[in-house]
């Protein structure tokens, strides 16, 4: 005879409803769950004693938890509030229990079409409430380029662009283009295993993974790991490599050179006349149109090589760290900064964030692993584990407010990923985060509304996965706005009482005040167990995060990131 015991009977509901809670539950488990209190009466009476005791116990541990934190003078205060608090800290419990009937209510009463209604988002839904059934729909990516990259940056060391040109940063991918360059160095990765490094003032069109052309400028060519062949192309020729290692050098007005390094290279001159010449380690030509080409004297040391680039590159973070660690004075002499993490690790308690600031607030590290920041020797967080977050407390009341963030970010793999989330959002609180498809937000709770979202267009691409950026985010009642800047520019700008959703609330109240109270930086502590979009952990690192109690302006905006730039 089998001594094991059956499964408890409400086994597989108390597993449901967990999930239910934590917002896991799929569609095959909603579909179950309602199966189970359609059909039984215990299961109903146990569904809504659940969801008390939950909404019963955030409110018990938050309570005891600001207990903690307050004064003696704090505590002898409040003693004639205490019967309100009571009567307060029953009001979840109560909201809970309501809910719990109404669902209920939909699942014994509503006819059978009606889940698959429900599963359809209206046009006209003015809540933010979304059921589990629409999480997995609202998960978009950011846009894909429709052009194949061709080539990556992997280092840049002092480039200043050609006027006009836009920036270019260390991991980023490029489809076919022209970079024109007035000074430095930049390393092209080409997809195909060839490395190209140019220096100087450099004019380079990038046509594919097996061809570019050099208008001015030198590059040092590496193609001895390819096997699709590589073309490099001039105004007086075509080099043409043969598993090669080789510097061409263009002067416009003058004739191209190329220098073999290693291996072999054939030119093919434009002149008509010319036939294809070899030329091989050790040895170098010039070509053009007014001659054939001519043995010069070999110079490899002319040319850029990956090592060197490296070295440059290793010596030139080395000194913008130490800059950061002298300016940053600069940021911590400012009246009305709050809060400023460092994320440098606190010798004497490894799990504290050390506020910088002289008033203390500093936070608590839950799971996080200390990584690289910025530069080499500058640390940050890094946000892997579903748990991974920095508690925070803030207290007080903020008329306006500026929030700014170095992160990194790995994967766009949540509808919503924090940057810091306040544990409830109500009466002024403040979410701020970005969402899958690359959009910033902050969202903002008036007393008796259901929001007001701030929210940019898709401004966060594949193309800035690994690599550093800031974010800012401006709430100024001066002038009736609010501002995000990505990497101390202004991206998005709008009114203060309207946000980005016109439509979805009209403008029936003024904010008052703003509050920040306890909340965590690259997670959230939810406060509602029925929130749908509860996972919203943040996948990659933090190395700053500053609060100030005024609304920078865009100067002081673009100044902090001249500061704190990689």
């Amino acid at each position: 005879m089998s001594d094991a015991k059956p499964a408890r009977p409400n086994q597989e509901l108390q597993h449901l409803l967990g999930e239910y809670a934590n917002g896991e539950i799929s569609r095959e488990g909603l579909n179950r769950l309602e199966e189970l209190l359609k059909q039984r009466p215990d299961a109903r009476k146990e569904y809504i004693e659940f969801f008390q005791v939950h909404a019963g116990l955030y409110d018990l541990v938050e309570e005891f938890s600001q207990r903690d934190s307050v004064s003696e003078t704090t505590l002898a205060n409040s003693r004639g509030n205490r019967q309100s608090e009571r009567r307060l800290f029953w009001l979840p419990v109560a909201i809970s229990f309501l809910a719990a009937c109404i669902l209920i209510a939909c699942f014994v009463f509503l006819p059978p079409w009606a889940s698959d209604v429900a599963d359809a988002p209206s046009a006209d839904v003015r809540s933010n409430k979304t059921s589990v059934s629409q999480v997995a729909s609202s998960f978009t990516l950011p846009d894909a380029t429709t052009t194949q990259p061709i080539a990556v940056i992997s280092r840049m060391v002092d480039v200043v662009m050609a006027p006009g040109e836009t920036a270019l940063h260390i991991g980023q991918s490029l489809a076919p283009q022209q970079v024109t360059l007035q000074s430095g160095l930049v390393q092209f990765d080409f997809l195909n295993g060839v490395t190209v490094v140019v220096e100087g003032t450099v004019e380079l069109e990038l046509i594919s993974q097996t061809r570019c052309k050099l208008l001015r400028g030198q590059a040092r060519v590496y193609a001895s790991s390819q096997e699709d062949g590589f073309t490099l192309e001039t105004e007086d020729a075509t080099f043409i490599d043969r598993g090669t290692e080789f510097g061409v050098r263009v002067t416009p007005g003058k004739e191209a050179e190329v220098h073999v390094i290693d291996g072999q290279v054939d030119i093919l001159p434009h002149a008509v006349a010319e036939a294809t010449h070899s030329v091989t380690t050790g040895n170098a030509m010039t070509v053009s149109w007014n001659h054939p080409p001519q043995d010069i004297g070999f110079r490899p040391d002319d040319f850029p090589t990956i090592n060197g680039v490296a070295e440059r590159l290793s010596v030139q973070t080395a000194e913008r760290f130490q800059q950061w660690r002298n300016d940053r004075q600069e940021i911590l002499e400012d009246k009305d900064l709050v809060v400023f993490y460092d994320f440098q690790s606190n010798p004497d308690n490894a799990q504290q964030v050390v506020n910088r600031v002289s008033n203390g607030l500093d936070g608590t590290i839950v799971g996080c692993k200390v990584a690289e920041g910025r530069w080499p020797g500058k640390e940050s967080l890094e946000f892997k584990g579903f748990h991974d977050r920095v508690r925070i407390n803030i207290p007080g009341e903020f008329d306006a407010i500026t929030l700014s963030a170095w992160i990194r970010i790995d994967g766009f793999d949540r509808t919503f990923s924090s940057i810091m989330l306040t544990d409830y959002f109500q009466d002024g609180h403040i979410h701020w985060q970005f969402r899958s498809d690359g959009r910033i937000e902050m969202g903002i709770r008036p007393k008796h509304e259901e929001r007001i979202l701030y929210l940019s267009e898709p401004e966060l691409g594949f193309d800035d996965l690994g690599r550093w950026f800031q974010l800012v985010t401006v709430f100024d009642p001066d002038l009736g706005k609010v501002f995000h800047y990505l990497d101390g520019k202004l991206i998005m700008s709008a009114p203060i009482e309207i946000g980005r959703e016109a439509d979805y609330r009209a403008p029936t109240e003024t904010l008052d005040k703003l509050r920040i109270g306890y909340a965590e930086l690259g997670n959230w502590r939810r406060k509602d167990p029925g929130e749908p979009y509860s996972i919203r952990s943040l996948n990659g690192r933090m190395d700053e995060f500053a609060l100030y109690s005024r609304a920078l302006s865009e100067a002081e905006v673009a100044r902090l990131y001249e500061i704190g730039k990689p």
